[in-house]
């Protein structure tokens, strides 16, 4: 989650450390990946990086797109929201145990509070950027939670 806020903030304010932040925060799909691939098999950790990377990036652009253009930003805003999608299904399918709504429900609560927050940084409501970061740090244990479970049923399996 730091490493997320961090390129927000590098975005919203053309700071010279975006490429570097945005690096760092594409290794943790690429972790999420290699530790998925350990208990599912190759192919479904390369898998989950891509979509992971590409959730990334769609951030990212997103981001970027909203500083100059709304009509791009609503684009990649519903692109970014089919692609999470695509990750809950994804995990879905590695764990049928685990109801799909949860993972939709998550995702999508978990997009909705980073757009929300990359607004209040990008219209310059700091102290609302900052008190949104907790419940972005819940969901994301939320999700860590899923992958965890995840991760104990393929090893049972």
């Amino acid at each position: 989650m730091a490493w997320t806020r961090m390129v927000m903030i590098s975005i919203a304010f053309d700071l010279p450390d975006e490429s570097l932040t945005a690096t760092r925060l594409f290794r943790n799909a690429l972790d999420m990946g290699s530790l998925f691939a350990e208990y599912c098999g190759k192919e479904k950790g390369d898998q989950l990086t891509k979509l992971l990377q590409k959730h990334l990036q769609m951030m990212i652009e997103l981001v970027r797109s909203s500083k100059e253009n709304a009509a791009e930003a609503e684009k990649i805003e519903h692109d970014w929201f089919l692609n999470a999608h695509h990750l809950a299904d994804f995990l879905y399918e590695i764990h049928p145990y685990q109801p799909n709504e949860s993972f939709q429900q998550i995702f999508a609560h978990y997009l909705t509070l980073l757009k929300t927050a990359s607004v209040f940084i990008l219209s310059g409501h700091f102290y609302s950027s900052i008190t949104i970061y907790d419940q972005i740090e819940e969901q994301a244990l939320k999700i860590s939670s899923l992958f965890y479970k995840i991760l104990l049923y393929t090893n049972k399996n």
